[in-house]
């Protein structure tokens, strides 16, 4: 019998021998089973003095404990490597769901951009032949343009001569223009009388003297109000020459009838809340746009040539009624929506770059100026206190000012889920963001450049100005649910009689 049945019958019968108490067990090991001997294992042995009892045979004993509670050790416990590390896989399957949330809101609304596109291109090219693109025979309004005397005497000789010479693509008879000097630049005088020989009949001056200060915009703007003819008033402080085509391509959004006011930029707030001592706080990144819905072309606007344009009507109504108590420039905006006039953001009647028409997909772009300030618009959505229409385009300025940060949220999304290991979801974020960011001719393009941004609007005061305007939307949103909770009589509020009012031009005559 081998080793190997001699070891299975005795495993069989410990058993059977454990009820006995204690005993011992001899297991005899075959000679040719054991390693040869060595100097070392001889040593080892004899150390050990083993008891032999049989020749090629060596006893071992082994005693069992009878006592069955001895017996119900606890088994060796194997820990699992991942057990540790259990909370932080929930903490992370919490966050992949949470961006999958964020992904498919933002995607709601970036796929509710799309469509809207879509169908505004889908109208264009079935109305295009109804409803046609260039207005050569439109009534364009006298306009006047302010020339402040900016830099050296130099510099406004030359301004003044390339005015005398600038190709507009703006009927000529229709613009005038009113240049402030100053008393000592006896080269100015020269270039304005000039500048007076070319456009007989539409130049007027404004002498400044040494005392005055020249570059206070606030300063000039009453006296330049006064002697200005037309409809609209542009201050032009900026070097020339501007663009040719700026002119048409802006007034040619104003000519539909149903754009009543265009707000690019609103003006920020400033001590006493004087409208004429806030235009100089403007600087060089912000335009304010009033019309009225009957008189809808009197106001211009080219942010690209950096000109300010202010309608005089409204802004000598705005002052006979109190300089303190004019509100800035979107509540301007507010007001005008409060009195039935319809408005339009900048944001959706911009004009496009010379290579796009209008029946070409917009995607969604940051800037900094429109984005901010026109977030300020979006309490206007829960004002009960305001007429429907006025709610609804409040959200709709809310929107087309929020959906580049709706692009970027989606975009962060996307790269944290495929960073996450989310192939499915992140994969489908990325497509659903390069297909909202493209160019006309449908070429992958960003949906924003912080180049442009700066440039355009000047990065340093945007973020300067980004507490207050989180400040002021906080405190907005939180005015329009008071005024949500507040209970309400059903009859119609009576205006107070000493808030500004804008009155339209017929209803002044």
């Amino acid at each position: 019998m081998g080793p190997k049945v001699s070891f299975f019958l005795v495993y069989a019968a410990i058993p059977v021998l454990v009820q006995a108490g204690g005993f011992d067990l001899s297991l005899k090991l075959e000679q040719h089973l054991r390693p040869p001997s060595t100097t070392q294992s001889a040593v080892i042995a004899k150390e050990a003095k083993p008891a032999a009892t049989e020749e090629n045979s060596l006893k071992i004993s082994i005693r069992i404990d009878p006592k069955p509670a001895n017996h119900l050790a606890k088994p060796l416990v194997v820990q699992n490597e991942n057990a540790d590390k259990a909370p932080l896989l929930k903490a992370r399957d919490v966050f992949v769901a949470l961006l999958r949330v964020l992904w498919l809101v933002t995607g709601v609304f970036l796929v509710a951009h799309i469509a809207r596109e879509w169908l505004r291109v889908i109208l264009v090219r079935l109305r295009r032949e109804h409803k046609p693109l260039v207005m050569e025979h439109a009534n364009w309004p006298v306009i006047t343009i302010l020339v402040t005397p900016k830099g050296d005497a130099a510099t406004q000789e030359h301004r003044l001569d390339v005015l005398k010479s600038l190709p507009f693509d703006y009927p000529p008879e229709r613009i005038h223009f009113v240049v402030a000097y100053r008393v000592e630049d006896w080269g100015v005088r020269d270039a304005i009388h000039r500048l007076g020989k070319a456009l007989p009949e539409r130049v007027q001056t404004m002498a400044i003297e040494p005392e005055e200060d020249a570059a206070d915009l606030a300063a000039l703007l009453p006296t330049a109000v006064a002697r200005s003819t037309g409809s609209a008033l542009i201050v032009l402080d900026q070097n020339l020459p501007v663009p040719r085509v700026w002119l048409k391509e802006a007034v040619t959004p104003l000519l539909d009838p149903a754009v009543g006011a265009v707000l690019n930029r609103a003006i920020p707030g400033q001590a006493h809340n004087q409208l004429a001592t806030r235009l100089i706080a403007l600087a060089d990144h912000a335009d304010v746009l009033l019309a009225t819905q009957s008189d809808s072309v009197d106001l211009m606007l080219c942010g690209k040539a950096r000109i300010r344009a202010l309608r005089r009507s409204a802004y000598k109504r705005i002052e006979v009624h109190g300089a303190q108590l004019t509100p800035d420039g979107a509540s301007v905006v507010l007001e005008l929506i409060r009195n039935g006039w319809q408005t339009v953001l900048l944001a959706d009647i911009h004009s496009p770059e010379p290579h796009m028409s209008r029946d070409t997909i917009r995607s969604p772009r940051l800037h900094p100026s429109i984005t901010l300030q026109a977030l300020r618009l979006a309490p206007l959505a829960l004002a009960r206190s305001y007429q429907r229409g006025a709610r609804v385009q409040g959200g709709a300025a809310f929107f087309a000012a929020a959906l580049p940060l709706i692009w970027l949220c989606s975009l962060t999304s996307a790269l944290l889920l495929y960073a996450m290991g989310d192939i499915l979801f992140g994969g489908l974020a990325i497509v659903l963001c390069a297909t909202t960011s493209f160019d006309p001719l449908g070429h992958p393009k960003p949906a924003f450049s912080i180049v442009a941004a700066a440039r355009m609007a000047g990065l340093r005061e945007e973020i300067r100005l980004l507490p207050f305007a989180c400040i002021s939307f906080v405190d907005r949103m939180v005015e329009g649910c008071r005024d949500l909770m507040r209970i309400r009589p059903p009859k119609q509020r009576q205006r107070d009689s000493s808030a500004p009012t804008l009155a339209r031009p017929e209803e002044a005559t």
